[in-house]
């Protein structure tokens, strides 16, 4: 029996990254087609999409967003229970 070969850190990254980039082309893609897109107009869903990249980045965005917040209210003598 051969000894495993140790897998580096970015080939496990791109191993994780390929079924996200497909799940999300499914996800855009979807609510695009005609008559889902008139489904959603129909309840007031705003249809949209973006990378993973950029989810990740809105994501970040409300958690600093949020963590400032705290931050403020704590130095303004908010106590959290």
């Amino acid at each position: 029996m051969q000894p495993r070969r140790a897998s580096s850190a970015s080939g496990r990254h791109r191993q994780r990254r390929v079924p996200v980039q497909r799940l999300n082309t499914a996800a855009v893609k979807a609510p695009r087609t005609p008559d889902v897109r008139t489904k959603y107009e129909e309840t007031g869903v705003n249809v949209g999409g973006n990378t993973p990249e950029e989810f990740a980045a809105i994501i970040k965005n409300a958690f600093d967003s949020a963590g400032r917040s705290i931050k403020a209210a704590q130095a303004a003598g908010v106590k959290f229970e």
